[in-house]
């Protein structure tokens, strides 16, 4: 297991946002952090509320209408 206490991290208090925007944000943090960046925490909102789907969930199964968002790629922890 990583030694995630030996890591820098960071913590970021976000505006509210939609899906897209909030899935595009934790992929640029997981990015960075893959890249041997910061750890991130990201405390955030969702404007308007969203649905947020696994990469391998489909959106067809919903049968609520309510926006919902899912990474472009796979990724193990978001």
């Amino acid at each position: 297991m990583t030694d995630l206490a030996g890591k820098e991290w960071r913590l970021i208090r976000e505006e509210a946002w939609d899906g897209p925007m909030n899935m595009a944000l934790d992929e640029t943090a997981a990015g960075t952090a893959a890249g041997g960046g910061p750890r991130t925490l990201r405390v955030y909102r969702w404007d308007p509320s969203t649905l947020s789907l696994g990469y391998h969930q489909d959106p067809d199964t919903i049968d609520r209408p309510i926006p919902s968002s899912r990474p472009r790629r796979s990724c193990r922890a978001t």
